[in-house]
């Protein structure tokens, strides 16, 4: 077998591993538009899990850009069969989702998505638009993390124009900015990225598999990445994938750090989504990471 062929050969099996990736959160999809919960579980995978959702009114409708909201991280099977079952005869009523854009990798897919259903509480048809993470795992999906487009609109009136050449700057240099301070070790700088409330959902470094963390203000957020840095030190930080938007930026990462404590090089590769406000601040964060492993 030659090199090209060799290369080749990785490529495509590269691709089966998104088709697969593809196929399960197609089946967790459907599965949610059949409103069947025992059909929903089954697409979710054994193990720890991580569900990060928003909510209005009591609902997981999140279409009003005033409205306080809710925002939950379920880490169990107990818990999502719960939310799922209130979701199913309570909120909403799914008719379609259309994916605007999506990403697919070996372990993640990225979707911009925008939803049509009827708020149940109501009964009035309801258009939603948010960005969607599902971390596949095993033989189905191991996480939801969930951005909608209002949490990064709240305050707003009015339709704001999300893809001009000025919002998408900004919001790329917003992930430089943030990146840069990441490689320094410097959570100071990270923090004043972020507004003063937020809403961050993620795992810490405390452990390879982290421990889920729910992060309310920018203090919250700035105690943890001093923790993060007391622990680690950065090796590197690369961008694997980008999408910029007006109102979040997405970014596939592969992190390498060492150890403080051991001197250990571990790396790990994390999906991150972050809310991006009228201000060009970080108004929310969800992120989902694979295990750290050793270099």
């Amino acid at each position: 077998m030659t090199e090209q062929d060799q290369f080749d050969r990785t490529a495509l099996m590269r691709a089966d591993e998104m088709l697969r990736t593809a196929a399960r959160t197609a089946a967790h999809v459907q599965a949610e538009l059949n409103a069947d919960v025992d059909e929903i579980m089954g697409t979710i995978s054994s193990g720890d899990v991580l569900w990060l959702q928003f909510f209005q009114h009591g609902t997981a409708i999140v279409n009003d850009p005033d409205a306080e909201i809710d925002f939950r991280v379920m880490t169990d099977h107990v818990a999502a069969r719960a939310y799922y079952e209130k979701f199913v005869a309570e909120m909403i009523d799914l008719h379609k989702v259309v994916h605007v854009r999506d990403v697919l990798t070996d372990w993640f897919a990225f979707y911009e998505s925008i939803i049509y259903g009827t708020d149940l509480r109501t009964g009035k048809d309801v258009r939603i638009r948010h960005v969607v993470l599902f971390h596949v795992r095993g033989s189905g999906v191991a996480g939801e993390v969930i951005f909608p487009q209002n949490a990064a609109r709240r305050g707003l009136t009015g339709d704001v124009d999300v893809s001009t050449d000025v919002l998408l700057e900004r919001s790329g240099d917003l992930l430089e900015r943030v990146l840069d301070a990441f490689r320094r070790g410097d959570a100071d700088t990270i923090a004043k990225a972020y507004r003063a409330d937020v809403y961050v959902g993620l795992r810490d470094f405390s452990s390879a598999g982290g421990s889920p963390l729910r992060a309310a203000t920018r203090d919250d957020v700035q105690a943890y990445y001093e923790q993060t840095f007391r622990d680690y030190e950065v090796v590197s930080v690369t961008v694997l994938n980008r999408v910029c938007e007006g109102w979040y930026v997405f970014a596939e990462l592969l992190l390498v750090l060492r150890s403080r404590s051991s001197g250990e090089v571990v790396r790990a590769r994390s999906a991150n989504v972050f809310g991006v406000g009228p201000d060009g601040d970080i108004v929310g964060q969800v992120s989902i990471r694979t295990d750290l492993i050793g270099a």
